[in-house]
């Protein structure tokens, strides 16, 4: 596959332990190895800080890993763009598996003991506790996207239609829809002003 491979973590709650952590940093740091052809984007939470996976390993001893947050370019990306245009992505058990779905970006999930129990609100997704169930999924030419069994189909017809009755003004160019709003915004402002 071309482009890179997203990873992504979230070990911020307290359902996961240290352990969880550094089997899930052990997989990741295996793959990299593996394949250094191939280059990992990893979206850290803000807790997750070059200085915390420091402590547990050196990152910048793996050139094909890049910590998102650390890089200048990658940190003005929102997660939505890198799940986007990643090629795969691996993650921890997290809503950005919403985000994946959405996308149908092939798509493993780390399985540790301490969120056993959540993967049981999920449809359907593959899983690795193990560097080599990662790295058959990182070689494998097949899909495997993931049902969450949470997402909502959105109809952006009832969202205009929304918008249409609410504002009355749809049929305006936008540039005349959007003075309408900022002038309803600045008098909604004066008003809460003169309350005070």
């Amino acid at each position: 596959d071309a482009g890179y491979i997203l990873i992504i973590s979230d070990f911020n709650f307290e359902s996961c332990s240290s352990e969880d952590f550094c089997a899930f940093l052990g997989c990741i740091i295996k793959a990299a190895v593996a394949h250094p052809e191939i280059q990992f984007v990893w979206e850290n939470t803000s807790s997750e800080t070059v200085d915390c996976f420091n402590k547990k390993i050196n990152l910048n001893a793996y050139e094909n890993i890049t910590l998102a947050r650390s890089d200048q370019m990658l940190r003005l990306l929102s997660p939505d763009s890198l799940i986007k245009n990643a090629s795969k992505v691996i993650s921890t058990l997290s809503t950005a598996l919403l985000d994946c779905e959405a996308y149908r970006k092939n798509s493993i999930v780390f399985k540790c003991e301490s969120v056993l129990q959540l993967f049981a609100e999920i449809n359907s997704c593959s899983t690795f506790s193990n560097s080599d169930q990662l790295n058959s999924f990182i070689e494998s030419r097949e899909l495997s996207l993931i049902n969450t069994g949470k997402l909502i189909e959105f109809d952006n017809s009832k969202f205009r239609n929304f918008v249409a009755g609410t504002f009355h003004i749809c049929s305006k160019p936008k540039h005349d829809i959007l003075k309408h709003i900022a002038r309803y915004s600045v008098l909604q402002s004066i008003n809460d002003c003169s309350l005070n």
